[in-house]
């Protein structure tokens, strides 16, 4: 099965910013976009969806991409030490399927042009569109640092039926734009992939991937804490995440000797001590934040993981913190 897609939360901070200019904000919690944690790819999707219905636009996110550069996507990074757009490309390219992205990237290349290809995965379904424009406008960018700033594709391909902005999409394109692709593709001449990249616009790209690997558990554990922070947190949920049956997602956990309970369990404990660590916070408020329906339910679930009570536990930490 494959990784659950997941996203780093700096690659939605500038569309926050952006569905700010209109007044729009988020209603995910603040914890997951503020965090360095990877958010579940479906998130994303609901967030452009709630920016391009609050700002009134459809093409919000062709413009949120315009106003963004290649720094603010996943694999900023992987350009590093890269010369030629080409370079760039195989780099990008090449990591996406190093890591829980979901994206599938893929570049051939026939009858003297460069075919481009990127595809969200099925997970995505909410703001697909909106992630599909602000995608494009990022693949874009990486070619326009070494082909100039002007540079359109010859031939644009997306994903889908005509949107209402069809019109501003057939701009992106110096020749035809073309509805109803599996995939948006980008088509341009052989010659691109040698433009050398204007090392001044690289260089701000080297913050490392936070991404984790792209294994199934990895992205499993990931998804289940963002599913906790979201109040969500059911197996449902995590399957739908992961694009794929309750059935088949309860089947590929146990082939791997683990249970969605066990998990959960889990993410629960580790939440509940670094919220206990917080003095200021009520055990009662920990208590509802992580689902349970009054304290007493959750000292009890929390005796079992760690052997103590919530309180117990709390002024251990504090004893620790003071005595270190």
């Amino acid at each position: 099965m494959d990784p659950v897609p997941l996203i780093v939360p700096q690659a939605l901070h500038r569309l926050i910013d952006f569905g700010e200019r209109f007044g729009v904000r988020p209603s995910l919690p603040p914890r997951l976009i503020h965090g360095h944690a990877p958010v579940p790819m479906a998130y994303a999707g609901q967030l452009l969806e709630e920016l391009a219905t609050g700002s009134g636009t459809q093409s919000f996110g062709l413009r949120a991409g315009s106003a963004s550069r290649f720094e603010d996507a996943p694999l900023a990074s992987e350009i590093r030490g890269t010369r030629t757009v080409g370079a760039a490309l195989d780099a990008i390219t090449g990591a996406s399927s190093k890591y829980c992205g979901g994206q599938m990237l893929s570049v051939t290349q026939r009858a003297g042009n460069v075919w481009v290809q990127r595809r969200f995965p099925g997970s995505l379904r909410r703001g697909r569109r909106q992630a599909n424009d602000w995608a494009l406008q990022m693949l874009l960018d990486v070619v326009r640092r070494g082909a100039g700033r002007d540079w359109r594709p010859s031939q644009l391909h997306l994903e889908g039926p005509p949107p209402d902005h069809a019109g501003e999409l057939a701009e992106l394109s110096a020749g035809s734009t073309r509805f109803g692709a599996a995939a948006d593709c980008i088509v341009f001449p052989q010659a691109v992939l040698a433009s050398r990249l204007c090392s001044d616009r690289v260089t701000a790209a080297l913050r490392p991937t936070p991404l984790p690997d792209g294994d199934f558990l990895t992205s499993v554990r990931e998804t289940i804490r963002c599913l906790l922070e979201f109040g969500e947190l059911d197996l449902p949920t995590l399957a739908e995440a992961a694009n794929t049956s309750v059935r088949s997602l309860h089947r590929r956990l146990g082939e791997a000797g683990l249970k969605f309970r066990r998990l959960a369990d889990d993410a629960r404990f580790d939440a509940s001590c670094r919220l206990l660590r917080d003095p200021t916070i009520r055990i009662t408020d920990i208590a509802v934040e992580l689902g349970y329906t009054d304290a007493a339910n959750f000292t009890r679930a929390f005796r079992r993981w760690a052997g103590v009570s919530p309180l117990a536990f709390r002024h251990s930490e504090l004893q620790r913190e003071t005595a270190g």
